[in-house]
C-alpha cells in the first residue's frame, strides 16, 4: 500500500512539474490555454487512477475498453470481409462472361461457315440477358477480289436467314437464350 501511495505522489509531482515547465517555456499564445487544459486532464487521470484501483473499477474500465475495441475490430473485419466477397463475386462474374463468350464463339466457328466470330454476353444476376454476335463469312480463296459496289451493300458479309435460325437454335438449346435476346451483326 505504501508503494502504491509513493508511486502516486511521484507521478502527481512529475505531471505538475511538467505542466509548470511547459507553462514557463511557452510564450503567451492562443494555444497555451489548450495545453493547460490537456495538462489538467492528465493530472486528473493521475489523481483518479489510485482511487479507481482501490474501488476495483480499473479492471471494469479495462474490460469495457477491450470489449469496445473487440466490437470495433469485428465490425472492421466484417466490412473487409464483405468487400472481399464483393470483389470475388465481380471477378467470378467477369470470368463467367469471358468463358461464355469463348464457348459461344467456338460453337459458332464449329459450324464451319464463319472465319470471324465475336460474341459479347451481358448478364443480369448470373442469367444471360443479351448476346451480341459479330460474324464474317469464310471465303474460299486467300486472294480477295476487290469489288466496288456503288449501292453500298455488303452482300459478302450478309448472313442468310437459315444461318441465323441455326445460330439462334444452337444458342437456345445450349445456353437457354431466347431468340429475342440474340442480336447478330
Amino acid at each position: 500500500m505504501q508503494y502504491i501511495f509513493r508511486n502516486w505522489i511521484v507521478s502527481l509531482t512529475g505531471i505538475i512539474l511538467l505542466g509548470v515547465i511547459i507553462d514557463l517555456i511557452l510564450p503567451s499564445t492562443s494555444f497555451k490555454k489548450y495545453i493547460k487544459f490537456f495538462v489538467g486532464i492528465i493530472t486528473m487521470i493521475v489523481i483518479l487512477n489510485p482511487i479507481l484501483e482501490l474501488c476495483d473499477q480499473s479492471s471494469f474500465l479495462k474490460d469495457s475498453i477491450l470489449r469496445n475495441n473487440f466490437t470495433i475490430n469485428s465490425q472492421q473485419l466484417n466490412y473487409q470481409s464483405q468487400l472481399i466477397n464483393d470483389q470475388q463475386q465481380q471477378q467470378i462474374n467477369e470470368l463467367y462472361v469471358q468463358t461464355l463468350q469463348e464457348q459461344i464463339e467456338e460453337h459458332i466457328k464449329g459450324l464451319g461457315k464463319y472465319d470471324y466470330v465475336k460474341a459479347k454476353v451481358y448478364l443480369d444476376s448470373s442469367k444471360i440477358e443479351k448476346v451480341e454476335l459479330t460474324l464474317r463469312k469464310q471465303k474460299d480463296s486467300f486472294v480477295y477480289p476487290v469489288d466496288i459496289d456503288i449501292n453500298n451493300s455488303n452482300s459478302d458479309y450478309e448472313i442468310d436467314e437459315n444461318d441465323i435460325k441455326q445460330i439462334e437454335t444452337l444458342l437456345e438449346g445450349v445456353y437457354g437464350v431466347t431468340k429475342k435476346k440474340i442480336i447478330i451483326n
